[in-house]
């Protein structure tokens, strides 16, 4: 083989726990957009919607991410469970509940991102709330 040399770089592999951590670690504020759904869609990749909590604890690897959009068009931060909830919810409660748009996730994002943060393990991982009747009404204080 002529004209190639030997390259010493050693091989490095993009993974979505690589990516997490990648955009974890990032101070950057991020403005929902199909790449930014693209790349939160691959962070979601290696980890299947679970009902189980004790099973999926790999939810606690997104604790930090920042690309989680909002209704009020823009991204936030997941936290631990103590932290202020993200709400998650129909269209027309995120409708109802205009005020709290910033605590919000976005009703149009793709369903398999809804999947992951509808589940009862995001839940116990994370700062993720699926509104309830209840929740929704406890909400409404803040809003009227």
């Amino acid at each position: 083989l002529t004209n190639f040399s030997l390259n010493h770089t050693p091989v490095f592999c993009v993974t979505p726990r690589w990516t997490r951590e990648v955009f974890i670690a990032s101070d950057k504020k991020f403005i929902p957009s199909e790449k930014i759904l693209k790349v939160l869609t691959y962070c979601f990749s290696d980890i299947l919607p679970s009902g189980v909590p004790r099973e999926s604890s790999v939810y606690k690897s997104l604790v930090g991410i920042p690309l989680i959009p909002t209704a009020d068009g823009h991204c936030t931060r997941l936290g631990s469970p103590k932290e202020k909830p993200i709400f998650v919810g129909t269209a027309e409660e995120v409708a109802l509940l205009h005020c709290m748009k910033g605590s919000l996730v976005d009703p149009v994002v793709p369903e398999e991102i809804l999947a992951h943060m509808r589940s009862e393990a995001m839940g116990a991982y994370t700062n993720v709330r699926v509104l309830t009747p209840e929740l929704v009404s406890a909400c409404l204080g803040r809003v009227l």
